[in-house]
């Protein structure tokens, strides 16, 4: 039961995990795509 009770708690920090994940991959791509824009403010 302890066992099982632990792989529940690692199961749900990986989805937490992976879910951030996700998120920064989503925002990361996002800003790469922003970058490379015709009048870059910091030129």
């Amino acid at each position: 039961m302890a066992l099982l009770a632990s792989w529940g708690e690692l199961y749900s920090v990986l989805q937490k995990y992976f879910w951030w994940v996700t998120a920064w991959i989503k925002y990361y791509r996002f800003f790469i795509k922003m970058i490379p824009t015709p009048n870059p403010p910091y030129d």
